[in-house]
């Protein structure tokens, strides 16, 4: 930078005295010079804090470890049902036991002959069975309602060509249908476009209400002609508003009298589709006589076979889809649809019936092999069937039977379907299968010995287990392998044997905190310097504690409220720095984010915190592995995850009666023990005004308040450890490199402010200067109008001669 030029004195031409040096004259060259030090200086001042104050985020903190109490991994009372002991030495059989094992090996031998009979392929399509690397289509059913769904989407995109999604339910019986979650809906088809466009989207429409099949409603709907219309132009209005490939129909308990109005209603929707070439496919019960699958065939472009629940949850106990009924069904079909529309969907879930009387509840295969693993149940593949089932007893001992269908089923189900040769194969459903199945289906080569041995390693790939009561998540167990052992019968190229030798086990975690009648208030995403103030008010007004999940750029702004809270007893928790979705950021940003915000704790409060909370609420309860790979690494650096069972949404704004009337109802209905508030992120007013009602209607009711500390049984010092002597002058250099963050932030912050005003206030006075300009020439006599005129040109005459006039 050069040194400023100075103006010498001289006389004016008039001989008037001289003109004063000017202001910034430094004629001993000292000032620039020191100038520069003192920038140079501060400049090295900034760096180091600034410096320092990275290095300290990038060097996470060592939180120490709460050693929360141990919860057993098994449930209480669940166990396996024993076996019948001996009660007397064997004797000699009889003729008529005799006879009776010699009828009982023949009928073995009849079934074993059928089932040869049934997987040996037809003649007409021998040439094609032969071809073991013919593909049909791989399709996968999918479901909004369950996180393990979008789990199994994720990781198998790559082996699909079709996913069909249940998104459309029939809402009346005027042919209204409702979409059951729109946001996810289009969350998931924006995610299945962005990394398979190519792959067909269709959308799933059914007469499920979340709890039963409206069969009733259905047939009113198809007894309409108004209302098989509307239904018709709103499934063709979804279709093309977000451009899928079709719609699948899947519309059950159909009763006998609906049938000819359901095949109308199909004729007339795929004379509205096929023109439109929008593909249309019905989901049909695989062995039904009330379908009449050769007229219904002419009016889809496919038929899906429902290849399963041969013994259904309302019915008695038995295999879901044996292999000897699984083929025979689908080589009766075989006579009564094409090939090239035919796809077969097969089942991997589980049904465990308990007592006589009530209804099979389904479960998915994680599920049922963790009921078999903590009741030490044993699988076993049932020799007739071929599908593995177990039976336990429950804390109550009444004893259960499970039939399940895994890889080991879909295995041997793949085996027949190669002679049949369907156009495509679908999944029921995604979310619920054994993970093992993607190494056979949608895979092209021979299904033998090799590919069967592929199958003994299982994992867990989409579920979490918890155990133990509360809202304090610990995460206790890491997944884990396990193997069965498969048997393989070469002769007819089927399973014919599974054992296991080592039950998996998913991320286990662990609850803590659970307590009658006690409840702690939680307030996210402050400091604000308006709300959190008042509500540290109200807070102290009503004499109870609470703890305060902050975001660290907030806390960096208003360090005073977070001194505050800490002085009058209350706890802060991490909210990461900026508040971001974790489940859509990296771990090291996630790490960084953690580390911030505990820095900025032990340089203001002098503590650390060990307690932790999503933004968003996200993985508060995690479901799947993705949601909890966030939480195991917040657990891996020490922190207690607390969830919130009590969710009044105030952050909706419903009114401070309804808060409270929400928060009092769950407490009393002991769905948890910790509230969640917000003081920041908008109007916090209905908040405010909620929390003397809350701890007013509580108190009555017998509840105390407490800190999470206090709910999970530790003390202050534990829950929020103050920093060692050793950290304490790295924690006064992170405090001074906050302040000058802060300061800096605010200067940007008034210069801008400076830089609007200046900036009107220019606006203005050139504007009042023009208003008045025009103002006086408005009211100026006409010879004074005139004298003015001459005057410009005179100028510009002049003006134009200088600009003419050559350099020399």
């Amino acid at each position: 930078m050069s040194q400023p030029s100075s103006v010498a004195p001289s006389l004016r031409s008039d001989g008037g005295p001289k003109i004063a040096a000017a202001v910034f004259f430094d004629p001993a060259k000292k000032r620039w010079p020191r100038l520069r030090l003192g920038m140079l200086l501060v400049g090295v001042a900034l760096t180091l804090l600034l410096g320092g104050l990275l290095l300290s985020v990038l060097a996470a903190p060592v939180l120490p470890a709460l050693r929360l109490p141990n919860v057993s991994f098994l449930p209480h009372g669940a166990h396996a049902v024993p076996d019948i002991p001996a009660l007397a030495p064997e004797r000699p059989t009889t003729r008529r036991e005799r006879a009776l094992r010699d009828e009982q090996l023949k009928l073995a031998r009849e079934r074993e002959r059928s089932l040869r009979q049934l997987l040996q392929p037809a003649r007409a399509n021998a040439a094609n069975a032969a071809n073991v690397d013919h593909q049909p289509l791989a399709i996968g059913f999918f479901v909004n309602w369950d996180d393990a769904s979008m789990s199994s989407l994720k990781e198998n995109l790559g082996s699909l060509d079709t996913v069909i999604a249940e998104w459309l339910h029939l809402a009346g019986e005027d042919g209204t249908l409702r979409e059951n979650d729109a946001l996810r809906t289009a969350h998931v088809s924006d995610y299945i476009r962005a990394r398979r466009p190519d792959l067909s989207l269709v959308p799933l429409v059914n007469n499920w209400n979340g709890h039963e099949w409206e069969g009733a409603k259905l047939g009113r709907m198809l007894a309409d002609p108004a209302a098989r219309k509307r239904t018709i132009e709103q499934i063709l209005v979804f279709v093309e508003a977000h451009r899928y490939a079709g719609i699948s129909i899947d519309f059950e308990n159909i009763a006998a009298k609906a049938q000819a109005d359901f095949q109308r209603f199909m004729a007339e929707l795929y004379a509205v589709m096929h023109p439109r070439k929008l593909l249309v496919s019905v989901n049909v019960p695989a062995a039904d006589a009330a379908f009449d699958y050769r007229r219904l065939v002419r009016n889809a472009d496919y038929l899906i076979l429902m290849a399963y629940d041969e013994h259904w949850a309302d019915g008695s106990p038995g295999p879901i889809a044996s292999l000897p009924w699984f083929a025979r069904v689908l080589r009766a079909r075989q006579r009564d649809i094409p090939a090239e529309k035919m796809i077969v969907a097969i089942g991997n879930y589980a049904y465990d019936w308990g007592p006589p009387g009530q209804p099979a509840e389904e479960r998915t295969f994680e599920e049922a092999v963790l009921i078999a693993k903590e009741s030490e149940g044993k699988p076993r593949l049932d020799p007739t069937s071929l599908n593995p089932t177990f039976s336990y007893a429950d804390d109550d001992d009444r004893r259960h039977h499970v039939w399940l269908l895994d890889a080991t089923t879909a295995f041997k189900q793949l085996v027949t379907l190669r002679s049949l040769q369907p156009r495509g194969v679908a999944l029921s459903r995604l979310g619920s299968e054994d993970p093992a199945l993607w190494k056979v289906f949608a895979r092209k080569g021979p299904l033998d010995a090799a590919r069967a041995e592929e199958l003994a390693e299982i994992r867990f790939a989409y579920g979490v287990d918890y155990e133990g009561q509360g809202e304090g998540l610990e995460v206790t167990a890491q997944p884990q392998i396990g193997r069965r052992i498969i048997k393989f019968d070469a002769q007819r190229g089927l399973i014919s044997g599974e054992r296991f030798s080592a039950f998996p086990s998913p991320y286990v975690i662990t609850r803590h905190g659970s307590a009658k009648h006690k409840i702690v208030l939680t307030f996210d995403d402050g400091p604000d310097p308006k709300s959190t103030l008042l509500i540290l008010d109200a807070l102290r007004d009503a004499g109870v504690p609470a703890t305060f999940f902050i975001i660290g750029a907030n806390g960096q702004n208003h360090p005073e409220l977070l001194r505050r809270a800490i002085a009058e007893g209350h706890e802060l928790g991490n909210h990461t720095f900026t508040h971001p979705n974790i489940s859509s950021i990296s771990p090291q940003q996630l790490e960084l984010e953690l580390s911030a915000t505990q820095h900025l704790l032990a340089s203001e409060v002098g503590r650390h915190s060990l307690l932790f909370r999503s933004p968003y609420a996200v993985d508060a309860e995690p479901e799947t592995i993705d949601q909890v790979r966030p939480v195991e690494l917040a657990a891996r650096q020490g922190y207690v995850n607390v969830g919130m069972q009590i969710d009044p949404d105030d952050w909706k704004r419903p009114g401070s009666d309804a808060i409270v009337k929400r928060v009092v109802e769950a407490a009393e209905r002991g769905e948890g023990n910790i509230v969640l508030l917000h003081d920041s992120g908008g109007d916090r007013t209905q908040t405010i005004a909620a929390i003397p009602g809350i701890v007013e209607e509580l108190h009555k009711r017998g509840f105390e308040f407490v800190t999470i500390a206090q709910l999970l049984g530790r003390s202050r010092d534990a829950i929020m450890p103050p920093v060692p002597p050793e950290e304490q002058l790295r924690s006064r250099f992170d405090g001074a490199a906050f302040a000058v963050i802060n300061w800096a932030g605010a200067a940007i912050d008034w210069l801008f402010v400076l830089g609007i005003v200046l900036g009107i206030a220019r606006l203005l006075f050139v504007g009042g200067l023009a208003v008045s300009q025009r103002y006086r020439e408005r009211h100026r006599q006409p010879g004074q109008r005139w004298q003015a005129r001459r005057a410009q040109l005179r100028f510009r005459a002049n003006d134009g001669r200088h600009r003419r006039r050559p350099r020399r």
